[in-house]
């Protein structure tokens, strides 16, 4: 199997899980108005194709550190910047991978990635929204999930890791950015002092 339709796969079964949860439509009814199990795929392939169809050139749909601060700096209201890393800090091997209560992004939301399907409500459609984690892997993942159920959503590349020094889990810290940051269980605002 090739890498696309690896991905594809990988893709087709979360956003399924979702479709079927109610998150989506398809057309088809099947008993007591819930859509047909074949309706529910047909919808779900439909998204699919069309997300990798617009995926451009890379395959994906991310924004760099410095694209998402600049835009931050000019006017971040028109941003939900949404964290799905848990809220505690933990212990990664001797190094500290933060949390979103150790520090995030001013201004970005805590939903937590096993949560994000139970608080599909709190993320507006009118927004773009950019997913942020530890590393860029569950932002990437959580960023397909959204652009497969009509959010503008894209990953924010390399996450914390690429943000600020201090929540950097990945070497060489030297070329990290030091973006702003704050601490707690609220969003803060953009811009702040870090």
């Amino acid at each position: 199997m090739q890498r696309a339709d690896t991905a594809r796969v990988v893709v087709l079964g979360a956003g399924l899980a979702l479709l079927a949860a109610g998150c989506g439509t398809a057309q088809a009814q099947g008993n007591g108005g819930t859509p047909s199990p074949a309706a529910v795929q047909a919808a779900l392939v439909a998204r699919v194709d069309r997300y990798f169809a617009q995926a451009g050139a890379n395959g994906t749909y991310q924004i760099t550190t410095k694209q998402l601060y600049q835009d931050l700096q000019r006017d971040p209201q028109n941003y939900f910047v949404m964290d799905v890393r848990l809220p505690q800090n933990k212990d990664n091997y001797g190094v500290i991978a933060y949390g979103y209560d150790g520090y995030h992004i001013p201004g970005a939301v805590s939903i937590p990635y096993p949560d994000v399907a139970k608080d599909l409500s709190r993320i507006p459609r009118n927004k773009t929204v950019v997913t942020v984690c530890y590393t860029g892997q569950w932002a990437n993942q959580t960023a397909a999930i959204l652009r497969l159920l009509g959010y503008k959503a894209y990953a924010l590349h390399l996450s914390m890791s690429d943000w600020n020094q201090r929540t950097d889990v990945l070497p060489p810290r030297a070329k990290v950015p030091d973006y702003p940051l704050v601490s707690g269980t609220q969003p803060g605002t953009f811009p702040s002092t870090p």
